[in-house]
């Protein structure tokens, strides 16, 4: 999917610098509402209400690991492990992991 395509490409950056992380989440937040704003047809005996709830849902939750990824990248490592703690509840060490990578903290650091 698109929304896992461009988490894939976030991660696979070596480091972001501390301006690009506030851009780039701004930048998602506006694909996620181009994409929740997006006219919806549906064909059949689905409502189309139920339909775009489902939807909005969706996008909702693959957005939020994009943005949780992003917000991580910009707080500071005193705070990281914190804010991970309290705002990702269903991140991983691997998450936490990969959010140090992008902020530029070398292994010792990640300890």
């Amino acid at each position: 999917t698109f929304t896992s395509t461009y988490y894939d490409e976030l991660i696979s950056q070596k480091e972001l610098t501390p301006s690009a992380s506030p851009q780039l989440l701004l930048d998602a937040y506006s694909l996620k509402l181009l994409l929740l704003t997006l006219p919806i047809m549906v064909e059949g005996t689905v409502s189309v209400q139920n339909f775009e709830d489902k939807y909005a849902k969706i996008v909702t939750g693959e957005f939020s690991r994009i943005e949780m990824l992003l917000t991580l990248v910009g707080t500071s490592p005193e705070l990281l492990i914190s804010e991970f703690k309290s705002n990702w509840q269903n991140g991983s060490l691997n998450d936490l992991q990969r959010a140090m990578m992008l902020k530029g903290m070398s292994q010792n650091e990640q300890k």
